[in-house]
């Protein structure tokens, strides 16, 4: 995913290691980095309009931080519970399978599921859309 950031990445730097204590000791630090689970990502068509990828996250996998450049939409296949950092605050949102929802391109986030259940959904991103300045 787009500025990962894994802990297993830096195993022998010192001053790595102390940084990401620092985080970890005032909260700082997102679970992502401290389970390092990872949903899945299949694109499963893309061309010069749109890409379509499906996300399978078992509980507590996430997505990794990444920005959204495009326009996109989002299709639950499942119903589902996710925790969303932005802008270093948390928020759930429940998804209902079958029901779609659109953000503008610029997003900026971390997505990691927060029920007791697998949570699927397919992304559906516009590339004829642009972050817009």
């Amino acid at each position: 995913m787009h500025g990962e950031t894994r802990m297993s990445a830096y195993p022998d730097d010192p001053s790595i290691a102390s940084s990401l204590l620092a985080k970890m000791a005032d909260g700082s630090l997102t679970r992502t980095v401290m389970t390092n689970k990872r949903a899945v990502a299949t694109v499963q068509l893309e061309n010069e309009h749109v890409r379509v990828t499906e996300w399978r996250f078992a509980p507590g996998d996430a997505t990794g931080h990444h920005r959204h450049a495009h326009d996109y939409v989002v299709v639950p296949v499942v119903d589902g519970e996710l925790e969303l950092i932005e802008s270093g605050s948390r928020s759930r949102s429940r998804l209902q399978r079958g029901k779609p929802y659109f953000r503008n391109a610029g997003v900026e986030h971390d997505v990691i599921n927060a029920g007791g259940a697998n949570m699927i959904f397919v992304e559906i991103e516009l590339k004829d859309t642009a972050e817009r300045r």
